[in-house]
């Protein structure tokens, strides 16, 4: 790992590093707090408590760091399922064209395309032409 060399002193530094904290923090408790009022995580168990919400809020209480980081990783899942829910229209909606026919097209026609780059090709005259070496 290449060691980065910086013009700032040790205190400068440990200020940035501070700030770069702060900052995360700041951004994780912006996202407890989204996901504890997210209505998809809002469902109701036997007694009529909010299951996935009151959870969150617990964790916080308990850990707010691992809080801070599961409600990371549900931000992060919900951007990909976007993603991907987006790629899925697109593909369904390309007159059934999918990845995988792509794939298939792509393994078919390569090596054809790149087959006089590799052999020597040459014209039967018959059907019963044979080659000998």
């Amino acid at each position: 790992m290449a060691r980065v060399r910086s013009n700032l002193s040790p205190a400068q530094l440990q200020e940035r590093k501070q700030r770069k904290m702060q900052e995360m923090i700041k951004t994780g408790d912006q996202l407890v707090d989204k996901w504890s009022n997210s209505k998809s995580l809002m469902g109701e168990d036997v007694v009529g408590s909010k299951k996935g919400a009151s959870r969150l809020v617990n964790l916080y209480d308990q850990n707010p760091s691992k809080a801070r980081a599961w409600a990371q990783v549900m931000e992060n899942t919900a951007k990909d399922m976007q993603n991907r829910i987006t790629e899925m229209q697109y593909s369904a909606s390309v007159s059934g064209v999918t990845p995988n026919n792509v794939l298939k097209v792509i393994s078919y026609a390569y090596p054809n395309s790149v087959r006089g780059d590799i052999f020597h090709e040459w014209s039967m005259e018959t059907t019963k032409t044979v080659c000998t070496f």
